[in-house]
């Protein structure tokens, strides 16, 4: 029943349809909170009601009878409070998606016990680090399946855990808009060159950066814009991967650029105008690429 206009809230006597497996009441305009007695149909397999209008906090005993849950879509609304740490208790749960809303305090270390989840989605939060600072746990890994996270626009900190590189299905990684750190030169990303399926990575925010090396893997799509943020970077490694497309222009206001290499990929078009301001540039491979034209002075 999605995308259907719906309004008001969601009939509580949809608790009573005890062999229900699925509930779909995305895209409408939906108010009111969740009925906890939603929570309670044991037979239920997928909870999906993103981008409607509810509100209120999730049960803090959400996950109590609910053994067969694969899917809790709830992004896009105006839920708040805590996220539960009884989700641990979906051990089923493949697909969790809270992104958008109103939590505060942390993401729960219990979350590292979905040992089936596949998908991650808990970006912009408004997560609050009053008392307890948000960081990543190294047991993240411990959802060995995960193929997407994105973890994007909320208040972790600390170093990334290198854990991450034990996810070696991981397709999708998003931490930007965080207030990560890493040494100078990134190298608590290393571990992530054993994800060999990643397709997509998205720090951001790394403004102190001095080395960014990606170099052989099978990163593919396009560079983008955000590599003109490593305004202190000395060295970038691009090299021997997927990448296709035109080499962003913004990459000739990185002045302190001392080695640029983007060798082995599947580039087009010119080699843009404004790296004639490289005055800094050492050394510079584009080879086994489809360049044309030259490096003109600026």
């Amino acid at each position: 029943m999605q995308n259907n206009f719906l309004e008001g809230e969601i009939p509580r006597g949809i608790s009573d349809l005890h062999y229900l497996t699925i509930l779909d009441l995305q895209l409408n305009e939906l108010t009111g909170s969740i009925p906890t007695s939603i929570f309670n149909i044991t037979m239920m397999q997928n909870i999906a009601l993103t981008e409607n209008n509810l509100t209120g906090q999730l049960p803090i005993t959400i996950c109590n009878h609910l053994p067969n849950l694969k899917g809790l879509h709830l992004s896009k609304n105006y839920l708040s409070g805590v996220i539960p740490p009884n989700i641990e208790k979906c051990r089923k749960l493949q697909i969790l998606s809270l992104s958008l809303k109103e939590f505060i305090g942390t993401v729960p270390r219990e979350l590292s016990n979905l040992t089936a989840l596949t998908g991650l989605y808990i970006s912009d939060l408004h997560l609050e680090a009053n008392n307890l600072i948000a960081f990543i746990s190294s047991s993240i890994s411990n959802s060995s399946k995960l193929r997407r996270i994105d973890l994007s626009i909320n208040s972790f900190t600390g170093l990334i855990p290198e854990s991450l590189g034990n996810l070696r299905y991981l397709e999708h990684l998003n931490l930007a808009g965080n207030t990560f750190f890493s040494d100078t030169t990134f190298s608590s990303l290393t571990p992530l060159t054993n994800c060999r399926n990643l397709r997509v990575l998205s720090i951001g925010g790394l403004h102190d950066l001095i080395e960014f090396n990606i170099s052989s893997n099978l990163l593919s799509g396009t560079i983008r814009q955000e590599i003109g943020n490593l305004k202190a970077v000395t060295l970038v490694d691009l090299s021997k991967n997927n990448f296709s497309g035109k080499i962003p222009s913004i990459l000739g206001d990185l002045d302190k650029l001392i080695n640029l290499s983007m060798a082995h990929n599947r580039l087009d078009g010119p080699i843009p105008y404004s790296f004639g301001k490289l005055v800094a540039l050492e050394f510079l491979d584009l080879c086994y690429n489809n360049l044309g034209g030259e490096i003109q002075s600026y």
